[in-house]
């Protein structure tokens, strides 16, 4: 086999890889209904008796404004009419907790990820584009337009990739809070 058949063997492997491993963790996050949890996680009993330290420095509490109470007026002394129950106010919606370390984490497997692929797609895309070179010089016009399909099919390939890493990373960020 040509230098040239091993790299798109060494690529379309990496590929596969990468999107089989995208789908295990979007297979996971749906199944359990959470993201993969690393491997290093510390479990805790909750029977125990001493005080168990906190693992976020951040001791801001998320706050909200009550809604002033309601307080029934009294009626006036006209005759009665019909009246609608008073309503309620609404009850406040408490806000999600968002996760730094779970942002921070998945922002840094992102960028790795988004790394990789270029690691992955540009050689080979170069490498393409040097033989389109050389199939002009040498006028070989059937081989240009094989070459532009091919390159054309790794473009797409890669276009692919990265929308699967970006809805990955979407759905990792909304699971973090």
């Amino acid at each position: 086999m040509s230098r040239n058949q091993w790299i798109i063997l060494g690529v379309l492997g990496l590929a596969v890889l990468l999107v089989f491993g995208g789908l295990r963790g979007l297979a996971l996050t749906y199944l359990t209904g959470q993201p993969p949890t690393p491997t290093n996680t510390r479990v805790i009993p909750l029977t125990t008796s001493t005080p168990i330290p906190p693992t976020c420095t951040s001791t801001a509490y998320p706050t909200y404004t009550p809604y002033p109470t309601y307080t029934p007026q009294p009626a006036p002394t006209a005759p009665p009419v019909a009246t609608s129950p008073p309503v309620p106010p609404p009850a406040p919606t408490p806000t999600p907790m968002v996760d730094a370390r779970c942002v921070d984490d998945e922002n840094a497997l992102h960028l790795q990820l988004l790394a990789d692929m270029a690691t992955l797609y540009e050689p080979v895309l170069s490498s393409i584009e040097h033989e389109i070179e050389q199939a002009t010089h040498d006028r070989d016009w059937r081989r240009i337009r094989d070459l532009q399909q091919e390159a054309e099919m790794y473009e797409n390939m890669k276009a692919a990739d990265i929308n699967a890493e970006t809805a990955r990373y979407q759905a990792a960020l909304a699971a973090c809070g």
